[in-house]
């Protein structure tokens, strides 16, 4: 394997801090990874308070504050993987995700 694989962790203060053992971001070569955004409003650390729209709200909007500190852009995401309590909320989170 040729090349050089460029390794990094980010975070930027637009998003929540972790939470964990983790970074908000990590790069290896050209690829990004994002883990664990979770609906907390990251000037006050608190969960959103609300429905599952205003929560998928606030993680989308932190995942995309992510992305773009680190110079790309919501139309870049190759895979989301969202997490639901209620399989019923599906569509309310679908309505989200389509503003994104």
């Amino acid at each position: 394997m040729s090349g050089t694989i460029i390794k990094s962790a980010r975070n930027t203060s637009n998003a929540p801090q972790d939470l964990g053992p983790y970074t908000q971001s990590v790069t290896l070569s050209h690829y990004n990874n994002i883990a664990a955004q979770l609906p907390v409003d990251p000037k006050t650390g608190a969960l959103v308070a609300g429905d599952i729209q205003a929560q998928a709200r606030q993680c989308l909007t932190n995942i995309q504050a992510i992305v773009q500190s680190i110079g790309h852009g919501m139309e870049d995401m190759v895979k989301v993987t969202l997490f639901l309590a209620d399989i019923a909320d599906l569509d309310a989170v679908n309505a989200v995700y389509r503003e994104f």
